[in-house]
């Protein structure tokens, strides 16, 4: 509600790209769950995708950055 009140315009489909500290990956799951909810295709980095598919959410793995294979930078 803040992003609309604020005149940015929320897409309601799409993808959404996490990558999130360790001391942060529950909440963030809590948030992963409500947007694939909500149809939206979820990446993000190995560790953070292990916690997302552990809750049975299907997830695309990309690379950080100076890693082989498709990197953040490359889908972002």
């Amino acid at each position: 509600k803040g992003l609309v009140a604020s005149g940015l315009n929320i897409q309601k489909f799409g993808t959404v790209l996490f990558t999130v500290a360790d001391k942060d990956k529950q909440e963030a799951l809590k948030l992963a769950v409500r947007f694939a909810a909500n149809g939206y295709r979820l990446m993000a980095t190995k560790g953070t995708a292990a916690i997302l598919e552990s809750a049975g959410l299907k997830v695309m793995v990309v690379e950080k950055i100076g890693s082989e294979g498709k990197t953040l930078l490359d889908v972002i």
